[in-house]
């Protein structure tokens, strides 16, 4: 699942509240090892943090790969995508 909230220590408050009703829900937990966050260049680094350790959630740089393809933020380009087209 992938969230787009606002970088502010209320909406963690909210998205933690969003996760609990769905995990109640559903029987699941959320995994600490798979579970991440990731930050807009526009979010200064002490908010990173205490968001960061409001969650306990590892921030990281980039968002991976999901299905073998990269979940990009930045421009796309035709190289951003070649190693697909080789593979096919």
């Amino acid at each position: 699942m992938v969230m787009f909230p606002k970088a502010s220590l209320d909406q963690c408050d909210v998205i933690r509240h969003a996760l609990d009703d769905l995990c109640v829900a559903s029987g699941y937990k959320v995994s600490l090892s798979k579970t991440s966050v990731f930050f807009s260049k526009n979010v200064e680094s002490g908010l990173r943090q205490a968001i960061v350790n409001s969650f306990g959630y590892v921030e990281v740089t980039d968002l991976g790969m999901y299905l073998g393809v990269p979940l990009t933020h930045q421009i796309v380009t035709n190289a951003t995508y070649q190693y697909i087209i080789q593979r096919v």
